[in-house]
């Protein structure tokens, strides 16, 4: 495989997930990290063996890339994702792709204009468990698919808001618990259960009311056109994080994900389990980002080096966050919705 160039734009927490696996995959060459934060990319170079830029455009100019990897704030995803495509560099962009379907749309388009990939950070789709879930549907080994049940219970303090200065915003972070940490699971949700056809959600702020702008819970009822009823709990406000639930059920068996994935039947005989997987190349990842960072950077760089299409890329990226935009305008109707259709 050829050996292909890359750099970093943002040298917060989730960029760790990026350059760790870069530094050390023989796939890739990290040439530069950029933040406007001087200590912080002074901590990345150094860690990552690198050049630095404490300016996105000098960076672009100055260095030979061929890739872009975007782990800044939200808001700036969707600019930073344009600038960089229309420079001659494929992006690989963290999620949310965008703070709304506008910008997302935006993204897309220059992907197209460009004819350079656009990939989104929906690592775990490619954790084991998920893999064989999908299969599970595509093969319909088990059944229909009936419907899919998640709880994202998640905690997060007012110094986790009040450190920072865009989240907890809707014009820098976009929303709240859903764009943020939920949003991996509304994406494999989606991914498995199809597109909500209606969808109602209830969104609110509990324990942060006061703290922040945006919301700290929501759950959300979908349908979708395969007749699959759908349901998701997350909030910030429990205690702890704890493991995120995932349970599907079809007609014959009852697939769960809770660190791990066991197969039902429906009287209850275990069909199938496989326990979680330790990934030894995390490099200090959290345990609830998933250990599949390295697979979906793999697959990238692989499907740009074979010149064919990329599973996650900006239309199947953006998916989720129809369903976040869809979750808020249903909250403030207090109604069913369709989602959108706006590609």
């Amino acid at each position: 495989m050829k050996i292909q160039s890359a750099g970093i734009v943002g040298c917060g927490n989730i960029s760790s997930a990026h350059g760790g696996f870069l530094a050390g995959w023989d796939g890739a060459e990290l040439r530069a990290v950029c933040d406007i934060d001087p200590e912080r990319l002074e901590q990345a170079t150094k860690k990552f063996g690198c050049r630095g830029y404490l300016d996105f455009q000098t960076m672009l100019t100055q260095e030979d890339m061929d890739i872009v990897h975007i782990c800044t704030p939200h808001y700036l995803h969707a600019s930073m994702a344009v600038e960089a495509m229309r420079s001659g560099r494929h992006v690989f962009c963290e999620k949310p792709m965008a703070t709304t379907t506008e910008d997302a749309l935006k993204m897309i388009h220059a992907s197209e204009e460009t004819g350079k990939k656009l990939g989104i950070c929906f690592q775990n789709r490619y954790n084991p468990e998920s893999l064989r879930m999908k299969e599970m549907v595509d093969s319909g080994c088990y059944g229909k698919i009936e419907g899919i049940r998640a709880f994202v219970t998640w905690n997060r303090e007012a110094l986790y808001y009040q450190e920072s200065n865009w989240r907890g915003t809707w014009e820098r972070e976009g929303g709240g618990v859903l764009i943020n940490q939920a949003i991996h699971t509304l994406d494999l949700v989606q991914w498995l259960a199809g597109k909500p056809e209606r969808l109602r959600a209830d969104v609110f702020t509990s324990t942060l009311s006061g703290v922040i702008e945006v919301e700290d819970s929501a759950a959300i009822y979908f349908e979708s056109a395969n007749g699959s009823k759908n349901i998701i709990y997350a909030t910030n406000s429990f205690v702890m994080d704890s493991p995120i639930i995932l349970e599907m059920v079809m007609e014959q068996a009852t697939a769960r994900i809770e660190e791990g994935l066991r197969v039902l039947d429906r009287s209850g005989e275990v069909l199938e389990t496989y326990a979680r997987e330790e990934d030894p190349q995390r490099q200090g990842i959290k345990y609830y980002w998933g250990n599949s960072h390295g697979r979906i950077i793999q697959d990238f760089y692989r499907c740009i080096e074979e010149e064919i299409p990329f599973p996650v890329d900006g239309k199947a990226g953006m998916e989720a966050l129809r369903i976040v935009e869809a979750s808020y305008r249903s909250s403030r109707a207090r109604d069913f919705i369709r989602p959108g259709k706006e590609v």
